[in-house]
């Protein structure tokens, strides 16, 4: 079984098709989709998310663990936030 370094939780939601459960959906916390869902087109926030969960595998409480990932996604968000509007000031774009 997979557990969500974040929540501590199994990540997926499981369907049974007739021989046996397979996993439809990742339903453990709001960090579990950027880690665990092969669908998303920009994988740099898997990346973060993997960088996240290193950061917080050693919390054994899980709402430290949920507050300090909180804290590493407000700082990446602020940072992408920044790249965007100095990008613009610099007529550059991604």
């Amino acid at each position: 079984m997979t557990t969500c370094p974040f929540c501590g939780l199994d990540p997926y939601e499981y369907v049974d098709v007739g021989v046996g459960c397979v996993p439809v959906a990742v339903n453990c916390c709001h960090f579990g989709p950027a880690l665990f869902d092969d669908r998303s087109e920009d994988q740099s926030w898997r990346k973060w998310a993997e960088c996240a969960a290193e950061a917080v595998s050693g919390i054994k409480d899980k709402d430290e663990r949920m507050a300090k990932a909180d804290e590493i996604l407000f700082g990446e968000l602020e940072y992408r936030s920044w790249n965007e509007r100095h990008d613009a000031t610099q007529g550059t774009s991604k």
